[in-house]
């Protein structure tokens, strides 16, 4: 089983509200908690079973302007190695981590903020370049398939070997700061 339904719109601490953290925090942990649920007796039918999350490399890094994104989808990883404790040894359960993956919705935004920005996050990853659906679809195969029979609990990063800060945030900060005296 794959839970790939995810998203989350990140504003800074400041703009971000209870209400959407708490439909983020549904969307990306309690929809992957129930189908998980709900999947598991069928699950335990197999002898090959295998719970595959897709969580986020955001979720490994406190970045600004990104909280919501971050923190739900850090709270999915960490569900990811609960359930691995909890369904072993007949359900094997992990996550993939995608970095920037040239989906619809990132290509969008690359074409509002100009070429640069593209550039930049090629020039911060190892492979130089943003990933592809079919990176994350290969990660998904093999972690599902009986050459990981020996593999829960782990989140595996698909993200070329991008840097934490692969796009800067132009988030200033709070205000004028005093030094100690």
């Amino acid at each position: 089983m794959v839970n790939n339904a995810g998203g989350s719109i990140s504003r800074p601490l400041l703009d971000t509200t209870v209400d959407q953290i708490e439909k983020s925090f549904h969307f990306n942990v309690s929809v992957p908690f129930e189908l998980t649920r709900l999947a598991t007796p069928h699950l335990l039918q197999s002898e090959n079973a295998s719970v595959v999350n897709i969580s986020s490399v955001a979720g490994q890094h406190a970045l600004r302007g990104s909280l919501t994104h971050s923190l739900t989808k850090n709270s999915e990883s960490h569900l990811t190695k609960l359930m691995a404790a909890e369904l072993a040894p007949r359900i094997r359960v992990n996550a993939v981590l995608p970095g920037a993956i040239e989906t619809d919705a990132l290509a969008t935004y690359l074409s509002t903020r100009g070429a640069e920005i593209r550039d930049t996050m090629h020039a911060n990853t190892l492979m130089r370049r943003n990933g592809l659906p079919q990176d994350i679809a290969d990660a998904v195969l093999f972690l599902a398939s009986p050459a990981a029979c020996w593999i829960t609990g782990k989140l595996l990063e698909v993200d070329g070997g991008a840097a934490e800060n692969i796009v800067p945030k132009a988030i200033p900060d709070l205000g004028p700061t005093s030094s100690p005296k």
